[in-house]
């Protein structure tokens, strides 16, 4: 399958996946938290299906994606921006410190995104001679 084609196949199965797992986690539940990731948070088993579900659709993206790395648009930048997005998840989680975790997820999500969208228009930096592939 031509990369592509399967950054934009991975990119839909995540939007997808996303969608019913922000679904399932969104739905109000009443069991305890299976455990504690800090004093306010903690996951229900309903709320492991919907994550489980976000993660799932997260690596079926992610996989082509790396895959597709040497077409990204500076990939020090893509990688950075993902690592500092992922670390303010987990010190917002941890340190109970409110919606900062929108943030980090907005940040990680969004150079994804970005990443996603240059080896799907065909668009590679030229600096680094890598040409991109013809249909």
């Amino acid at each position: 399958m031509n990369i592509r084609r399967a950054v934009l196949r991975g990119l839909m199965l995540w939007l997808i996946f996303s969608l019913v797992g922000i679904g399932i986690v969104a739905v109000p539940d009443n069991g305890g938290a299976v455990f504690r990731l800090s004093q306010g948070h903690g996951p229900s088993p309903w709320d492991l299906l919907g994550i489980a579900m976000l993660l799932l659709g997260w690596v079926l993206f992610l996989v082509p994606l790396i895959r597709a790395r040497a077409l990204w648009p500076v990939p020090g930048l893509v990688l950075g921006g993902f690592l500092a997005g992922l670390a303010i998840v987990v010190w917002s989680v941890l340190s109970d410190t409110g919606s900062w975790w929108i943030l980090g997820a907005s940040l990680s999500a969004g150079v994804q995104l970005v990443a996603a969208i240059a080896v799907a228009a065909g668009r590679s930096p030229s600096r680094r001679g890598v040409r991109p592939q013809r249909e």
